[in-house]
C-alpha cells in the first residue's frame, strides 16, 4: 500500500513543527556578560584548585552568621566550557561549603538557592588568580598557599 501525497496543509504543518523534539531539548546557554542570577547551591561546586589548602579559621563565626542572618551577598560563579557545574569564580569556597552544609542540617529553603554573580569564564588562570586576590586581600593565606603548584 503506498502512502498518500501530504497535501499543503500537511506540509504547512509540518513546517512550523518545532525542530527539536522535547527528548532533544537544548541547554540553556550561559551569558556572554555578567549577569545577576539565583542558582540552587546544588548546581555549584567548590573552586577544586582554590589556593586555600587549610581550613578558614573563621569559619565557625562565618556559619554562625550565615545560620542566624542568611548569606545576604551574592556569590560570583563562573562554569568551564562543557562543565555540567558553576563553580565559585573569585573566592566564596568557605561560604558555598558552609551553605550547603546549613541546607544539608537544615532544609531550610533560604540556603537552597542563592544569589549569584555570573562571571563568564575567561580561563583556568584567570580563575585561579581571582582566588588568589581575594584570599590574599583578606589576609588569610598562609605561605605554601602561596606558593605555585601544578595546576
Amino acid at each position: 500500500m503506498s502512502e498518500r501525497t501530504p497535501t499543503v496543509e500537511d506540509r504547512l504543518k509540518r513546517l512550523q513543527e518545532p525542530y527539536v523534539r522535547p527528548s532533544q531539548a537544548l541547554k540553556p546557554a550561559d551569558p556572554l556578560e555578567p549577569t545577576p542570577m539565583v542558582v540552587p547551591v546544588n548546581e555549584i561546586r567548590e573552586y577544586d584548585r582554590n589556593p586555600r589548602e587549610a581550613r578558614n579559621d573563621a569559619y565557625d563565626r562565618i556559619k554562625d552568621s550565615i545560620r542566624q542572618r542568611g548569606f545576604n551577598g551574592a556569590l560570583r560563579i563562573t562554569r568551564r566550557p562543557g562543565e555540567p557545574n558553576y563553580i565559585a569564580a573569585e573566592g566564596g569556597n568557605t561560604t558555598l561549603h558552609i551553605l550547603k552544609e546549613l541546607y544539608v542540617e537544615t532544609r531550610d529553603p533560604k540556603f537552597q538557592s542563592i544569589s549569584c554573580l555570573y562571571e563568564p569564564w575567561i580561563s583556568e588562570s584567570e580563575t585561579l588568580i581571582a582566588h588568589l586576590v581575594e584570599n590574599d586581600a583578606r589576609g588569610d593565606l598562609i605561605f605554601i598557599d602561596r606558593a605555585p603548584r601544578a595546576v
